[in-house]
């Protein structure tokens, strides 16, 4: 009984996990899509410093993630470039 538990425990955590980095991978596509995009209408694009510590977030908290993108972006990856930036001296 405690192998099947166990067993079954694991196959959970190697689902979890699998999505996070499918997650990953999918919301590292659309932010390198527009950072380009960025990129090609001058504006400035703030460097990834710690692509690693990216990963293990992107991979531990990715229902977080998918929550507040659907929230505030409407679809479950974050459409960075859809948001309008901030304007000074308002």
């Amino acid at each position: 009984m405690k192998k099947k538990i166990s067993v079954i425990l694991l196959l959970l955590i190697i689902l979890y996990l699998s999505i996070g980095v499918w997650f990953h991978i999918q919301e590292n596509r659309y932010w390198n899509l527009c950072r380009e995009e960025r990129l090609k209408r001058g504006e400035f694009v703030e460097p990834e410093v710690y692509p690693v510590i990216g990963v293990l977030f992107d991979v531990s908290y990715w229902p977080v993630y998918m929550l507040a993108n659907k929230y505030n972006f409407g679809s479950i990856f974050g459409r960075k470039c859809n948001v309008i930036p901030d304007t000074i001296g308002d």
